[in-house]
């Protein structure tokens, strides 16, 4: 059995919906989705988390995670910074470019 559907059996064994795991553990929702559909692979800290509020006894960690050495653990949480903070400065441009476009508008006008 592959990881994600191991999350899911534990998530569904207990009765727990993808959305209450995710508010137990501090996620979205789609991020409990997306590791369960293999769209994203959970950082360590996060599939700890779960593993303890499913009382998975570390069996989770250790299929999403298996005989992973501590650097590469720290490696692929660098990986997913860099890309959540790269996300995020795309964000703030948009928000940016669009609250200049009224003000654009009305020195446009006037």
């Amino acid at each position: 059995m592959e990881a994600r559907e191991l999350l899911k059996a534990l998530r569904e064994a207990q009765g727990v919906t993808q959305e209450q795991l995710a508010h137990r553990v501090g996620k979205t929702l789609g991020s409990v989705s997306g590791w369960e559909t293999g769209l994203y692979r959970p950082r360590r800290a996060a599939i700890v988390q779960v593993d303890e509020v499913l009382q998975a006894g570390g069996e989770l960690v250790a299929a999403f995670y298996p005989s992973t050495s501590p650097l590469d653990v720290l490696r692929e949480d660098h990986e997913a910074l860099v890309r959540e903070v790269a996300d995020l400065r795309e964000t703030v441009q948009r928000m940016l470019e669009l609250q200049a476009q009224p003000a654009k508008r009305r020195n446009a006008r006037g």
